[in-house]
């Protein structure tokens, strides 16, 4: 296989079902690039702006690079920053909220080369 980097403009923007699409998170799903257990969502969550709950059929990793977020798994809330790993298991309901008045930069790594997503989980 070729190694060739790819440009985060070169991926499509994440789509949610309530939101549609994210400006500034990108998705590269692992299918497209022919890879068998890997799907990445990169880029930046703005100030004032989160996800709604919702859940995965697969495991998740979300590394924090810069700024500081509100993230929700289950029925733990905490505050997480650059350097920091948030772990949330298959199944989990989670959701995340950009507090500050900077950005907050992530990437979510999830162990499939598909993206679901399954939201409308607030009752």
């Amino acid at each position: 296989m070729e190694c060739a980097p790819v440009p985060f403009a070169d991926l499509p923007l994440l789509v949610s079902p309530s939101l549609g699409p994210i400006a500034g998170r990108h998705l590269f799903e692992g299918r497209a690039f022919g890879l068998t257990h890997l799907t990445v969502v990169v880029g930046e969550s703005h100030p004032g702006h989160g996800v709604p709950l919702h859940r995965h059929d697969c495991d998740e990793l979300l590394v924090i690079h810069a700024g500081r977020g509100t993230y929700t798994v289950g029925d733990t809330t905490a505050e997480a920053g650059a350097g920091e790993i948030v772990v949330i298991p298959a199944g989990t309901p989670h959701r995340w909220f950009n507090h500050t008045d900077e950005p907050l930069v992530h990437t979510a790594v999830f162990p499939t080369n598909t993206f679901a997503l399954e939201e409308s989980l607030d009752t």
